[in-house]
């Protein structure tokens, strides 16, 4: 079988890591330790507080996460503090030395109980910020240092980083797959040093180099260059610009709670999108439910939604049903009930859809990550109106789950649709093309994890 440029890359590159590993003939390796997250911060934790008020805030650990001269261990630390802190897990108020010292403890005590290292052991109360400093540290040693590697970019890489805008790698996904050009054109490289995010009139950025720091906060395209992260670094310099007002602290977080797919879409396709509700209103009740006699859209109906995108191979991005409770009621809304979802899908989030036939959908989670349920593994999935019923949980390969129809909309409370008309532009009419006569599902990128 001959060997592709991409696989000669990867044996060219695991043969010169064993050999600089081994180093000289005859000579004995000498071992390399990083310093642990506890020895970081303790040395380095009254050099980060710029205020002197024993609290290292959130400008503070930006300012240093965006700064070159920041590197390795100590870029790890910074951004695990703010990887945890950017979680919604924990509640944390403030980050000082005692916090950190009552968290690193209270693991140290219990790996020693369990005979584990500190980052495997997991507390309910406290965060992990020696497992994500690892983690950090990982990211940071993968990192490619190109643009673009190995031709168009791919959807199999890709993996969601801590920012929070989950909505807009999924659509960068999506676009990876079906229009690879399209991202090539919005990143290029300057003279200067400096990469171009063009994402249309208006809408055109320059962004420094990625800094260590922000590499291991930011979305990743793995081995195929850094142009996911640029993307997203873009992205969010361009929020900063066109909002102020709204970033006056916690800048890198503050897109992701203005994150939708509609906005994803324009941004990316530079087209408007049209939601399509995967539920029907019950009047009576105010309550939303799956339409069709036992709960699901009918088969046949999900494709008549999806045959004019796939034909045209316009963006289509899908939500999960929320499960109730805080998110709807902090948006003054209580007409959604709980709708249990499988075993490692979230609630509330979004995928990007690939693909659609009588055999399923095939959507994809922009955390990239691979689940497997556990033997026998159900999940209650009742209709509104009547007695539970029981499905199974479903494999995640690279992110990308196959989904019987039925499951489908029972599973995604919408999906959002771009639409051929450009966003925005005056005087121009939006236009629906026309349905083909049979539906026409793109065929979705290989799937790694066969």
């Amino acid at each position: 079988m001959p060997i592709t440029g991409r696989a000669l890359r990867v044996v060219v590159f695991a043969c010169v890591c064993a050999l600089a590993a081994s180093g000289p003939a005859g000579a004995e390796p000498e071992p390399q330790r990083s310093r642990t997250f506890a020895e970081v911060i303790g040395q380095k934790f009254k050099e980060w507080d710029k205020s002197r008020d024993g609290v290292l805030s959130p400008a503070e650990a930006d300012a240093l996460i965006a700064s070159p001269a920041v590197r390795g261990e100590e870029a790890a630390a910074l951004a695990a503090i703010r990887n945890v802190v950017r979680s919604t897990t924990f509640d944390i108020q403030r980050i000082d030395m005692p916090y950190l010292k009552q968290a690193l403890g209270a693991h140290q005590e219990a790996a020693s109980k369990a005979g584990k290292r500190i980052e495997d052991v997991t507390l309910p109360r406290w965060p992990n910020f020696e497992r994500a400093y690892q983690i950090a540290l990982a990211r940071i040693a993968a990192a490619s240092k190109e643009l673009w590697v190995g031709g168009k970019p791919a959807l199999e890489l890709i993996r969601a980083g801590e920012f929070g805008d989950y909505y807009f790698v999924a659509m960068a996904g999506w676009m990876a797959a079906f229009k690879p050009e399209r991202l090539m054109e919005i990143l290029t490289t300057l003279p200067n040093g400096k990469f171009k995010v063009d994402f249309g009139p208006r809408q055109v950025i320059e962004v420094t180099p990625l800094t260590e720091g922000e590499i291991a906060r930011a979305s990743t395209s793995g081995a195929e260059g850094q142009w996911m992260a640029l993307l997203e670094k873009g992205r969010y310099a361009l929020y900063v610009q066109q909002f102020p007002q709204q970033n006056k602290e916690n800048v890198p977080d503050q897109p992701g709670r203005n994150a939708k797919l509609e906005n994803a879409i324009r941004l990316l396709s530079g087209h408007d999108s049209m939601t399509q509700s995967l539920r029907v209103t019950n009047p009576s009740t105010r309550r939303d439910r799956p339409a069709g006699e036992v709960g699901n859209m009918p088969d046949r109906t999900v494709l008549e939604q999806l045959r004019n995108p796939f034909a045209n191979r316009m963006m289509v991005g899908a939500l999960t049903a929320d499960v109730g409770g805080p998110p709807y009621q902090m948006m003054g809304s209580s007409i959604y009930p709980s709708t249990p979802l499988p075993e490692g899908m979230p609630p509330f989030h979004p995928y990007a859809v690939l693909s659609a036939g009588l055999d399923g959908v095939v959507v994809w989670d922009p955390s990239g990550r691979d689940f497997d349920p556990a033997p026998g593994s159900q999940h209650i999935m009742p209709d509104l109106w009547k007695p539970g019923g029981v499905g199974p949980a479903h494999a995640m390969r690279g992110g990308i789950i196959k989904l019987p129809l039925s499951e489908f909309a029972r599973i995604f409370h919408s999906m959002e649709i771009e639409m051929v008309a450009t966003a925005n532009a005056p005087g121009e009419q939006r236009v629906t093309p026309k349905s083909p006569a049979a539906p026409v599902s793109p065929t979705p990128p290989a799937n790694r994890g066969k």
